[in-house]
């Protein structure tokens, strides 16, 4: 028995689809479009759903025009026309619509969601005589197993050894610096992340001494005071001076603070500082 398509409905099934996954591309591209915009490119790909399903217009068969719709659905939503931008956008869309199309047809072969659905496959284009509770349901679980896998990304993207690059005054100070959520310390005046480093490796900053504000020395540097606890001590206060920048991994970074340790970080000697990994972020 051969299933009827009916081309309203295939059309709103995709017009929804696309509203959703272009949505979910801007949040994870952090690009923020108009519903107008969202509306104008998921009517594009709605329209391109239900054309493809005319056996006679074989010119729309191939990736290459496939690609060209799925291009323009994204510029329309974009906020410019930046190519590097719009190339990242068109790779986030099609991961989310990969992972929607695996989690539907999960929902298809594990549970009964759509039992009543009899999925037709014409030329690359699905159709599913679906309700709006299972789209909804396939939505949520794409969004957060995406969620998840960013997530997990993010943290080991920002973990580990990077190369610092101190700048104060025409000085300049190199080391290695250990990226781990252990530093999470903050100035409380100004609420900027602080980066621990070791005594002996800001000798390069500071040939004549490294500040200390409780002894009131200073040489040249715009000093902080930034209590924090730690495994023995608690309740203590670290000097911290502002640098004019920081490089990290050739990134520069401004609204820094360097907390100055009187200890040395690493036992082996593999890192001089602690970054905070929300500078990164």
């Amino acid at each position: 028995m051969k299933t009827i398509v009916y081309a309203d409905t295939l059309f709103l099934v995709n017009f929804l689809i696309n509203m959703i996954l272009l949505k979910i591309t801007c949040m994870f591209s952090a690009c923020r479009s108009s519903w107008q915009k969202l509306t104008i490119a998921s009517a594009i790909g709605g329209v391109y759903a239900v054309c493809m399903f005319f056996p006679n217009i074989k010119m729309l068969y191939i990736f290459p025009f496939k690609f060209a719709i799925s291009l323009i659905m994204v510029i329309i939503v974009g906020q410019n026309s930046d190519v590097i931008k719009v190339v990242k956008r068109c790779a986030v869309f099609y991961l989310v619509s990969f992972t929607f199309a695996g989690v539907m047809l999960a929902l298809i072969y594990f549970t009964n969601f759509t039992s009543s659905a009899k999925p037709v496959l014409s030329n690359g284009i699905f159709y599913f005589d679906i309700s709006l509770t299972t789209l909804t349901i396939a939505s949520v679980i794409a969004y957060v197993l995406l969620k998840l896998a960013s997530a997990v990304f993010s943290r080991n993207r920002v973990m580990g050894f990077k190369k610092l690059t101190i700048y104060l005054g025409e000085r300049v100070c190199e080391m290695i610096a250990l990226s781990d959520t252990g530093n999470l310390l903050t100035d409380p005046i100004s609420n900027y992340p602080v980066i621990i480093a070791d005594k002996a490796s800001l000798m390069p900053l500071f040939p004549s001494g490294v500040p200390d504000a409780e002894k009131g020395s200073y040489n040249g540097a715009k000093l902080r005071i930034i209590p924090y606890s730690s495994v023995g001590a608690k309740n203590s206060i670290m000097t911290g001076f502002l640098p004019d920048k920081i490089v990290v991994d050739g990134k520069s970074k401004n609204n820094v603070v360097i907390g100055i340790s009187e200890n040395t970080l690493s036992a082996t000697n593999e890192y001089g500082a602690l970054l905070n990994p929300n500078i990164l972020n």
